[in-house]
């Protein structure tokens, strides 16, 4: 996705379901500071295995320990942000 723009304190979020031995690889980049994080819901609870604050760049691969729905999140400031990210799910074994 090209040219994603986040209102100021707003979000973005995109989820894909995942079960385990899956991994996600992710690249972004945001013109403007964000709060970057990967997260499940169990129950009412909020899990976040991946957080960061304030970047404006960042990637990696990230590996499911267990199948849930995750979902990656961006999250701007005062400002908003325009982001540009990629996102591919790679299947593990079944």
């Amino acid at each position: 996705m090209t040219g994603q723009a986040i209102a100021p304190f707003e979000f973005h979020e995109e989820c894909v379901t995942m079960v385990t031995g899956d991994r996600l690889s992710y690249r972004f980049e945001a013109q403007r500071p964000v709060d970057f994080s990967i997260r499940y819901h169990e129950g009412k609870a909020v899990i976040m295995p991946l957080s960061l604050e304030n970047v404006t760049t960042d990637s990696g691969a990230f590996r499911a320990l267990t199948a849930q729905d995750y979902c990656m999140m961006w999250e701007a400031g005062r400002e908003g942000a325009i982001l540009d990210y990629r996102v591919t799910l790679m299947r593990g074994p079944r």
